[in-house]
């Protein structure tokens, strides 16, 4: 009984000792006006879920030093990023297309859109003093598909807010671009 309770107190004072690492949580802002002034599509627009890399999966935020991958210390996303890059993306191509009739996959079997939007996320990262943004995605509808390619860097700190503010700016160039394909399609 001695033995147990030397153990029990033994393992409080290692918990109590144990330094409690305080997490910041971090969001992409939402797009607040259209980031185009398109024209109404008056079409129907489906989007898939976005394809993501596996270390945007994780809630911890990552950077890249040379070719070493690693997490920030107690700076974590305050979201699942592959449903909300997905969930933006359709609010924005709403907003700037000025046609609610947006959806996310899966999609109503009687209601199929016109248009379908694939993105895949190929890295979203920052890197050295940079925030680099790399994507594929392809437009699809009954008649034709075509596949695109982006890729953006945008300057950055190693300051967490600031690799953040830098990953809404490359974003939004993707999203303007997915819109100025979608006008021309």
């Amino acid at each position: 009984m001695r033995h147990y309770l030397l153990f029990l107190a033994l393992l409080f004072l290692a918990t109590a000792c144990t330094p409690v690492v305080k997490s910041d949580y971090y969001l992409l802002e939402r797009q607040k006006r259209a980031v185009t002034d398109a024209v109404s599509t008056q079409m129907s627009i489906g989007v898939a879920q976005i394809e993501v890399p596996e270390y945007l999966l994780k809630r911890e935020i990552a950077v890249l030093e040379g070719v070493k991958l690693h997490y920030l210390s107690g700076a974590k996303w305050g979201v699942d990023m592959q449903r909300f890059l997905t969930r933006r993306l359709i609010a924005t191509l709403q907003q700037a297309l000025h046609d609610p009739n947006v959806s996310a996959y899966p999609w109503q079997s009687d209601v199929m859109p016109k248009r379908i939007v694939h993105v895949q996320i190929l890295r979203f990262i920052k890197q050295d003093n940079t925030v680099v943004l790399e994507a594929a995605w392809r437009i699809a509808s009954s008649q034709r598909e075509h596949a695109y390619r982006f890729s953006t860097t945008v300057p950055c700190t190693d300051d967490t807010q600031a690799i953040v503010t830098a990953m809404n700016r490359a974003f939004t160039a993707l999203e303007k671009q997915i819109i100025l394909t979608l006008e021309r399609f």
